[in-house]
């Protein structure tokens, strides 16, 4: 078989896997379809109010979908690798128990898709069956890797937002606290106002308001979303309001001070930043500013010379 024969049966192979599975859904998806009028016939029988209050939905590729989500594993594996996923995902702000299917089945797509695709690029190009099948092999290793990139890239930009957020969530809490909350109230008041506001450390707050609405302590609930996010500010912060539930000691001026000294920290940084920009823009000052800057003022005088020097 000639080299384009193989990158075509590649491609036809992964197509025919994606009918295959599409066509193993309609079966299920007519059975769900007959259930569905049979339901909605009873429920019509029985009464207008019962018809209404059963109405269903059609079925379309969302079943599909869930389908090929059912076929994954719910939660990550417990080895390192698993682990490791589990908090890329959390730290990215996906807990819920969907996230990590989702993220297996689009590692899996975007994988295949690139295999079929630079396999059939390379038999294109090449001409050759062993270079196309190390092409596609490649291009879908390379490609199933992005989705994890992008979590982590979104995990640092999440924990920087929640660096930021965090002097004003702490002023906050310490106008709770000096208004005569309790910890585990100003903590709810504060969540909620911030979860209004779609701040990523409302949206964490809520979560330990929901857990300690479950029976979970304060200090536990607190731990666990410092570990789920990963900021070390957020430990301390942990730290602190546990001791202070734990005591009774006032925490007012202790989170006062550990503002100050976030948002000494971030001028510091600022600073630090400014002072390293001369440095990053050196380069592309010299690769691309200097020369235009040459041509324009050395290159009118060297024009001249060379025709005052010409014959």
């Amino acid at each position: 078989m000639s080299p384009l024969g193989w990158a075509v049966l590649v491609f036809a192979l992964v197509a025919a896997g994606v009918a295959l599975l599409v066509l193993a859904t309609t079966s299920r998806k007519r059975e769900a379809a007959a259930r569905l009028a049979e339901v909605t016939a009873q429920l019509r029988a029985a009464g207008p109010s019962a018809a209404g209050s059963g109405r269903g939905r059609p079925l379309s590729w969302r079943g599909t979908f869930r389908w090929m989500l059912d076929r994954l594993p719910r939660r990550p594996p417990a080895s390192a690798g698993g682990v490791r996923i589990g908090q890329l995902l959390q730290r990215a702000g996906f807990a819920g128990s969907d996230h990590f299917r989702l993220f297996q089945l689009a590692r899996l797509c975007v994988g295949l898709s690139a295999a079929a695709a630079s396999t059939v690029l390379a038999g294109l190009a090449t001409g050759s069956a062993a270079s196309s099948l190390v092409f596609g092999l490649g291009g879908g290793l390379a490609a199933a890797a992005l989705p994890g990139r992008w979590l982590r890239k979104r995990g640092a930009q999440r924990q920087r937002t929640i660096e930021r957020e965090l002097a004003e969530v702490l002023d906050l809490l310490v106008v709770c606290f000096e208004a005569g909350l309790g910890v585990g109230e100003g903590i709810k008041v504060v969540g909620q106002e911030m979860a209004t506001q779609n701040q990523a450390l409302g949206q964490e707050l809520a979560i330990v308001t929901a857990e300690l609405k479950t029976g979970v302590q304060l200090g536990e609930a607190l731990r666990t979303m410092a570990e789920r996010c990963g900021v070390d500010e957020l430990r301390t912060l942990a730290a602190t309001l546990a001791q202070s539930d734990e005591l009774g000691a006032q925490v007012g001026p202790t989170l006062r001070a550990i503002a100050e000294a976030l948002r000494a920290q971030r001028r510091s940084r600022a600073e630090e930043a400014a002072q390293r920009m001369p440095v990053k823009i050196l380069f592309p000052l010299a690769l691309f500013v200097l020369p235009a800057m040459l041509l324009l003022v050395a290159g009118p005088a060297a024009i001249q010379a060379l025709r005052a020097l010409r014959p």
